[in-house]
């Protein structure tokens, strides 16, 4: 997905569009859902391991802002 400030987010998953809009509308929510909640576990699990600060930093940065 690319925004129109240009921030981009790949999802997990392919969301297809087969469906009709308000099908593609409620995979495409639950795809971003998805692929957020994994960015954030994945911080969570570099917290937890001892990554150093400034990797963290620069992912839950990037988490912001595409969640704005």
């Amino acid at each position: 997905m690319l925004s129109n400030d240009g921030e981009r987010l790949t999802l997990e998953n392919e969301v297809s569009l087969e469906d009709g809009v308000e099908v593609w509308l409620t995979k495409l929510k639950t795809g971003v859902e998805d692929t957020l909640r994994t960015m954030l576990s994945n911080i969570i699990q570099d917290v937890n391991s001892n990554q150093p600060l400034e990797d963290m930093v620069f992912k839950v940065l990037k988490l912001l802002q595409l969640a704005e």
